[in-house]
């Protein structure tokens, strides 16, 4: 037999096995992608309903909060309707004081002078105000679990769904001066960035109005307002 010919043989049989390779490596590769993609979904799901699990946990220790200290659902009464704008505003944080002291109410302005009042040294240990803190560090929780809805949410770790349940707080409180007082603490001191601040104060917009905030926290509405809490330092 020619070698030539021989050679050719040789060389159309590689080059069918080098094909099939090929082939057979190209459908291995796309059932890994396959396999791998699968895997990915996965990790997400599992991922998304641990992190629903701790904030729903999270949310079961605030409510549990509201069962050990029952005044803390003061937090949550509803003012007249006939009242106006300021009245309702103070309504809000004087029935929230000390069932004994209801007659010694705290005389605030708007949120920053609120803010001073509850944690300025000058009568510091009064029973109404030691009452109030409780309710301001009450509104911090609720805005830690809101805050860590709303990352997850920008990562894609939990659902637009999901994220609606947690902003049902700022449906509720997003416009009590002692949840408004605990936002502006916050922003003070940076315990939440900007772009939360941002995001709190646009659900705010849309929920509440602007109405309650140009009469006791009219700063929130200027669009440099959380730069502003930062200079009162």
């Amino acid at each position: 037999m020619n070698p030539s010919y021989q050679d050719s043989i040789c060389k159309k049989v590689l080059d069918v096995f080098t094909v099939i390779f090929l082939l057979g490596t190209v459908i291995v590769g796309i059932w890994g992608l396959g396999i791998a993609k699968d895997a990915l979904n996965t990790y997400k799901k599992l991922n998304e309903i641990t992190t629903e699990g701790t904030l729903i946990n999270y949310d079961r220790e605030l409510n549990g909060k509201l069962i050990d200290k029952p005044y803390l659902q003061s937090l949550y009464v509803i003012p007249p309707s006939n009242m106006g704008t300021k009245e309702k505003a103070h309504f809000l944080v004087n029935i929230c004081l000390s069932e004994k002291n209801k007659d010694i109410e705290i005389n605030w302005i708007d949120i920053p002078d609120l803010y001073n009042k509850l944690w300025g040294h000058e009568d510091f240990h009064n029973i109404n105000k030691s009452k109030l803190r409780e309710f301001y560090n009450y509104s911090e929780d609720i805005l830690t679990l809101i805050m860590n809805a709303c990352w997850y949410r920008e990562y894609g770790i939990i659902s637009a769904d999901s994220w609606s349940t947690f902003v049902g707080y700022i449906k509720e409180i997003g416009v009590h001066p002692i949840f408004l007082c605990a936002i502006y603490g916050c922003c003070k001191y940076s315990y939440i960035d900007k772009e939360f601040a941002e995001e709190l104060k646009k659900i705010i917009l849309k929920e509440h109005g602007e109405d309650t905030l140009r009469v006791i926290y009219k700063d929130m509405l200027k669009p440099e307002w959380y730069e502003l809490c930062a200079k009162d330092k």
